[in-house]
């Protein structure tokens, strides 16, 4: 709990200094963990929908309710925004609750869209109450409005109590919405057997705890070793960490992805805890993990690298589609390896 109300705080502040400053939009980390980018290209090649994670930015001007949002924010963060309020920008990441159409109202501090309460993962999507010092509509009971068409209503993607959002400044326009998720962390990556979720913080000791099962007592894995390593991938918006479960829920392995170029992503480990082996898990987390890669990366290829000797692991890639493209010596000279690529 106390990590996550770090990361509350520190994403209220960096969206603090977002609004009284210009720039372009670079790595922004959720408070749910998850690592978001903002790819200004994104939505190029896909349409804004439901549950979206998104950059957007809403010209302040001269607009009393925007300033009392910005002059609340800057006094509650200790900036003085009286020498900048001319071409304001206020630079959010919020998440589309409605589309176009759609009839949004909150009941009981739950969304409601289309009188369905909107579901992110398993629990209903509730906000919290808004800061005393804006004047605006209640979070408990709000609404029903209707979505302008070529509109979307957007709601503040953390659990705070310091939400700003659709409720105050009004459903955005698409030319407000800037740029996209590189990669849209929230979803969860749905398989016959299996489910592939993103990997938070709060999975590092299971991490931890797989890796040592394949360690000799001498090789073992610390913690401080894998939350750097964890740390240096939350960094790099070229790779992502994702965590295998039953359908349950309940974790037995991990996976990730390098992504190399526009063609081109690598798996570089899929890892099941032992006991989870030989049941048909590791192919089913592969299939679903690789059309998630070709869907969401728009590439061509995935390669992965595996010792020849790792019959088991073999053998599931290749159930899993992928063929053997080339054979070579590990650097040190003492395996082989097999190079092995899935087409789309």
């Amino acid at each position: 709990m106390k990590t996550v109300a770090k990361r509350v705080i520190f994403i209220l502040v960096a969206t603090l200094l977002t609004v009284i400053a210009i720039m372009q939009f670079h790595k922004h980390k959720r408070p749910t963990t998850y690592p978001v980018y903002i790819d200004t290209t994104y939505y190029d090649s896909h349409e804004p929908q439901h549950g979206d994670v998104v950059g957007i930015e809403i010209e302040v001007g001269n607009d009393p309710k925007l300033l009392e949002i910005v002059e609340s924010l800057s006094k509650k963060y200790g900036k003085n925004t009286n020498a900048e309020k001319t071409n304001l920008t206020l630079k959010q990441i919020r998440i589309i609750a409605g589309c176009g159409g759609d009839i949004v109202e909150i009941r009981a501090g739950v969304l409601y869209v289309n009188n369905q309460p909107l579901k992110i993962g398993k629990d209903n999507f509730s906000l919290d109450p808004v800061p005393s010092s804006i004047k605006g509509n209640s979070s408990e009971n709000w609404g029903p409005i209707k979505v302008p068409d070529g509109h979307f209503f957007v709601i503040n993607d953390s659990l705070s109590s310091h939400v700003i959002d659709s409720r105050y400044y009004g459903c955005i326009s698409r030319e407000a919405i800037k740029g996209g998720t590189w990669m849209q962390p929230r979803k969860i990556i749905e398989g016959e057997r299996v489910n592939v979720r993103p990997s938070t913080p709060d999975d590092i000791k299971y991490m931890l705890q797989l890796r040592n099962e394949y360690q000799s007592d001498n090789e073992k894995t610390s913690i401080a070793d894998i939350q750097q390593w964890y740390d240096e991938i939350l960094k790099d918006p070229t790779k992502g960490w994702f965590i295998i479960t039953t359908k349950a829920g309940s974790p037995i392995g991990e996976i990730g992805y390098a992504h190399q170029d526009a063609n081109r992503a690598d798996i570089p480990i899929i890892r099941l805890g032992k006991e989870h082996q030989n049941k048909g898990y590791g192919t089913d987390a592969m299939k679903v993990f690789s059309a998630f890669l070709f869907s969401e990366l728009g590439i061509s290829k995935i390669f992965l690298f595996v010792r020849s000797e790792n019959e088991r692991a073999i053998r599931c890639f290749e159930k899993s589609g992928f063929k053997r493209e080339a054979v070579r010596k590990s650097i040190d000279g003492q395996y082989e390896i097999i190079i092995m690529v899935l087409e789309n």
